[in-house]
């Protein structure tokens, strides 16, 4: 549990420390600041961004059994982080482009719409057991949530102090850090029950806790074996003294034994002859 937590609050984090919502979000002021001539225009060529979106989700109802989850996760971190660097170059010339600054937006947020978009509740739903999955999944999508929000609060600050350049820079070493930690760390989990997910996070987060815990495992297997021996002994010693008497069944409160009802029987009320 501990190595899937893990790994779901840092994909919770790292997702949107690569400023996937305030990009789109953001998009009309981004455009505005690079010279675009109006709020209406900009609000206008910012649906492309839009446009984007749903064009990656789309591409990622097909990519997500067919890539596989790592790879798709892999190379999708590493597709965000070329984008990002691509927009921090438009980002940064003098006088700004708005059509590259809006072409490489519009390629970051397909690469991250196809990829961990929806490849984050995939994978919080295959990465815990059936009885920690709630508590476990809660807890990353309230970090998910958080963490867009933070992103989201300091995006402008951060792009007016700083410049474009250094600030999709910044994203796109966090996208880049995504894709390191995917391919290190992230099991594949195409094909696989949920017992076999659990098996492989354990196996790979047990370590030698693990093992000693499987050593236990095994005398606590051996213990219960020699118990059933005993008790299969004493069963076969039992039965050949012979069979013993059993005690008479006590009488309960229902029928009641009544003198000038006893040869009747209380079928109807579950009893026998009295």
């Amino acid at each position: 549990l501990s190595l899937s937590l893990s790994l779901s609050l840092s994909l919770s984090l790292f997702e949107q420390g690569m400023a996937s919502s305030a990009v789109v979000t953001f998009a009309p002021a981004l455009l505005r600041r690079a010279g675009v001539a109006s709020d209406a225009a900009a609000t206008a060529l910012s649906g492309a961004v839009s446009g984007a979106k749903v064009l990656g989700v789309a591409a990622a109802l097909l990519l997500v059994d067919a890539a596989g989850r790592r790879p798709l996760a892999t190379w999708g971190g590493a597709a965000c982080s070329l984008s990002l660097a691509l927009l921090a170059v438009a980002d940064s010339l003098r006088p700004p482009s708005p059509a590259l600054l809006l072409a490489a937006a519009s390629a970051f947020i397909t690469a991250f719409s196809a990829s961990h978009a929806g490849l984050f509740w995939v994978l919080a739903s295959e990465l815990f057991s059936m009885r920690a999955k709630p508590a476990a999944a809660t807890a990353a999508t309230a970090s998910l949530f958080a963490s867009g929000a933070v992103v989201n609060v300091v995006f402008l600050p951060m792009h007016s102090r700083l410049g474009g350049g250094v600030t999709f820079s910044i994203f796109a070493a966090v996208a880049a850090s995504v894709a390191v930690l995917c391919w290190l760390e992230l099991p594949e989990t195409k094909g696989r029950t949920l017992a076999e997910v659990v098996e492989v996070m354990q196996r790979r987060g047990g370590g030698e806790a693990g093992r000693g815990a499987g050593r236990g495992g095994r005398a606590g297997g051996d213990g219960a074996r020699g118990a059933a021996a005993a008790a299969a002994a004493a069963a076969a010693a039992a039965a050949a003294a012979g069979p013993s008497a059993s005690p008479p069944r006590e009488q309960g409160w229902w029928p009641p034994r009544l003198p000038f009802l006893r040869r009747q029987r209380y079928s109807r009320f579950g009893g026998g002859e009295l």
